[in-house]
């Protein structure tokens, strides 16, 4: 099974609808797409994954990165 088939078309889909409606439309791909990847790690993996994906919502929420310096 391919977890990503079929995802570029509905993103490039979402682009394609109106403003107001495109943002909903990303998030619902950007958590089925979560929702499929988080099947696959350990649960290390896993809990590292979602240190990461926070650290990306809140630096997209204009949070900033946590840590510039590196």
């Amino acid at each position: 099974m391919r977890f990503f088939d079929g995802m570029r078309d509905r993103f490039r889909a979402a682009r394609e609808l109106p403003e107001t409606e495109r943002a909903r439309a990303f998030e619902r791909n950007r958590a089925e797409i979560r929702a499929q990847v988080s099947v696959l790690p350990t649960p290390e993996q896993k809990a590292r994954y979602e240190e990461i994906a926070a650290e990306g919502q809140a630096a997209s929420a204009g949070g900033g990165a946590a840590d510039a310096s590196g």
